[in-house]
């Protein structure tokens, strides 16, 4: 539901960053109703749309609605029972995609049938039964090509996409209208008129919609010392994605690694526009943590991440997970690295389905996990080089005691665990594989195709959907998951067409997502594949982007009131046009005189215009919105009425 997002944001301040883009993406936006009755007795139910902005592919998504003492324990289900939920709604209908243009009164049809995920394909499971149920569409831009958000900058390369993230907020925690892309230049050679300061160990700072293809506009901060030769001849320290401290973004952590020792630590920096970073002395560095972690490989130093209590979360990446088996997780306060919250071994729990091989060796274990932020604070996504795993694990669940990665009671961390490889996301995973040994290869890296298990998550969506991004086929298409961790499809992109060099094929690359409420809101991935080098290690210089939205209500065999049965209550139409400039008209409905105000809102949930606050008669009323003087974004607007209030969401362009 689209008010969600407003309740959210009314938790901010309003941001003062000028706005003032020259990249400005007509988003795609959804709009569904907050509540629909169905009476769940097989018969046809069309659930109704408003889509704006762009074209694409669309499902429709029904999970469960229980109780928390009735939400599934250690459930396991789907193809081989390789799916596992705990605690949480399950999703009970995932529908076929349907294409549409955009449009006012779309219809998405659903017959009351449940489906079940068995490997590649959706199978029956009967009429659902009556009760209460959230439903949801989600869809994605499948018609257009790429849009450049920035020319220099890499939108995803290998795992190279984790050493950047998206800052939603400012450091006060006031909503950006404008979300600000900050992290670490890729470790591979900066192509030639490409971003010409960046270097291995270039810090960034990029905000969204200023001018993709000026360079002025990175702000960028050189780490010292990670050049090769640095430190020991012909050999560099090399490091993994930085992580702002949320409440200072001129504060930056950093995992490094010593190639030659095969050893992890992780520093604290201070970023200076145009300079170079100072390290903080008295912060971790190698004479407090170093001693911890010997990855047994010359990696990079690993994925890191944090929650809102500013606890760092770092993933160190050990190599073959069976002969080195020292991929952990370990976590600490951003004020203090002595004070260990946490430090698991991976190999306990990441890859609970091991099989034996065609050798008839049993292999496990994590090997360069990736991960990143989940739903709920403490809760993150997990992936790997060499298991088929995608996960969502609560860190926070083992910081308070829990020791059981998939305990029968509900105590266990792992909240879901997709390892059945529906559409994406696995190795070799063919339609026609029968030998068990090859549908499960989760472990072997050739030949590398589109069949590919190494994949690098994003930050959930609006609704806890989740978007994951498959190295190999990340140029290509990604892949949509629900809630408990379904996989939806393969998501494939309009101007998928690249070049093929090289003997192995291969074309790395990943991707990223942004649905927070903003005009900027999609999927980023790299720019199209360059025809040299034919090499599959080459850096995707750009940014790209494609819209993405998704919006859900609720679904019950109960009275509802909705404003498809109120003419006798009460109704309120999408904008039009939406998206607009600078005007757009608010149609409503009334079946009684009264009280009746029609207010704007921000995306920081502050009110900026009121257009009605007056008695009205009963009928129907339409007010008009000037906007000339408000800035480009997402807004929403409020219609109440007595008892009854409709919010929904218009983008306004410039």
């Amino acid at each position: 539901m689209k008010k969600t997002l407003l309740v959210v944001c009314s938790l901010f301040l309003l941001s003062s960053l000028a706005f003032g883009q020259q990249w400005s993406p007509t988003p795609m936006v959804v709009n569904v109703p907050d509540a629909i009755q169905y009476a769940f007795d097989g018969s046809n139910v069309d659930i109704p749309f408003d889509l704006s902005g762009k074209p694409g592919r669309f499902y429709l998504v029904v999970n469960s609605m229980l109780d928390d003492a009735e939400k599934p324990v250690g459930l396991t289900n789907g193809f081989r029972g390789w799916h596992f939920v705990n605690g949480i709604d399950t999703t009970i209908y995932v529908s076929n995609g349907r294409e549409y243009d955009p449009g006012v009164g779309n219809k998405f049809p659903w017959d009351g049938h449940g489906s079940e995920k068995q490997y590649d394909a959706f199978t029956p499971t009967g009429v659902v039964p009556p009760g209460t149920y959230s439903y949801y569409i989600i869809g994605y831009d499948n018609k257009s090509s790429r849009e450049i958000a920035n020319d220099n900058i890499h939108g995803g390369h290998f795992s190279q996409v984790q050493k950047a993230h998206f800052f939603t907020v400012d450091e006060t925690g006031a909503a950006l209208p404008r979300p600000m892309y900050m992290g670490a230049q890729n470790s591979r050679s900066t192509a030639e008129g490409h971003w010409t300061a960046g270097k291995y160990g270039m810090l960034f700072k990029f905000t969204l919609g200023d001018d993709p293809y000026d360079q002025s506009k990175i702000i960028t901060s050189l780490v010292m010392g990670l050049q090769t030769g640095d430190v020991v001849p012909e050999k560099r320290i090399r490091h993994g994605n930085p992580i702002f401290d949320p409440t200072d973004y001129n504060t930056f952590f950093m995992g490094l690694s010593k190639d030659w020792e095969f050893t992890h630590t992780m520093d604290k920096f201070t970023f200076v526009p145009g300079g170079e970073a100072i390290v903080d002395l008295n912060w971790g560095g190698w004479n407090v943590i170093s001693e911890w972690y010997n990855a047994n490989w010359d990696g990079h130093g690993g994925f890191l991440n944090n929650d809102a209590e500013r606890n760092l979360f770092w993933n160190i990446n050990g190599k073959n997970p069976l002969d080195f088996p020292n991929d952990r997780l370990v976590a600490w306060p951003m004020d203090d690295p002595s004070d260990v919250l946490l430090r698991l071994n991976l190999m306990e729990f990441y890859y609970p389905n091991g099989t034996a091989d065609a050798d008839g060796v049993v292999r496990t274990g994590a090997e360069a996990c990736r991960l990143d932020k989940g739903p709920k604070i403490g809760q993150f996504y997990m992936s790997g080089d060499a298991a088929c795993v995608l996960e969502l694990m609560d860190a926070h669940k083992i910081i308070d005691g829990a020791d059981q990665p998939f305990a029968t009671d509900g105590s266990g961390y792992v909240v879901w665990c997709n390892s059945n490889g529906d559409y994406f996301g696995d190795k070799n995973t063919y339609a026609d594989a029968v030998d068990p040994h090859q549908i499960w290869s989760c472990v072997s890296f050739e030949p590398r195709n589109f069949n590919n298990m190494r994949t690098s998550p994003s930050p959930s969506l609006m609704n806890d959907f989740s978007i994951w991004f498959m190295d190999f086929a990340a140029l290509y298409a990604c892949g949509g998951m629900t809630q408990d961790g379904t996989g939806i499809e393969y998501w494939r992109f309009a101007d998928d067409a690249f070049t093929s060099g090289g003997e192995n094929t291969q074309k790395k690359g990943n991707g990223w997502t942004l649905d927070v409420g903003v005009q900027y809101d999609g999927i980023y991935t790299p720019k199209p594949m360059q025809s040299e080098p034919s090499y599959g290690n080459v850096i995707y210089h750009g940014m790209c982007w494609f819209g993405q939205d998704n919006d859900g209500g609720i679904i019950s065999n109960l009275p509802v009131a909705v404003e498809e049965d109120a003419p006798v209550a009460f109704s309120v139409a999408q904008n039009t046009p939406n998206p607009f400039n600078p005007t757009t008209t608010i149609n409503f409905s009334l079946t009684s005189e009264g009280q009746v105000s029609v207010d704007v809102f921000n995306i920081a949930g502050q009110k900026v215009d009121t257009l009605v606050n007056d008695v009205m008669n009963a009928g129907s009323h339409s007010v008009a919105w000037d906007a000339n003087g408000f800035a480009a974004g997402v807004y929403f607007y409020t219609v109440k009425s007595g008892d009854y209030a409709k919010t929904m969401k218009m983008t306004l362009l410039k």
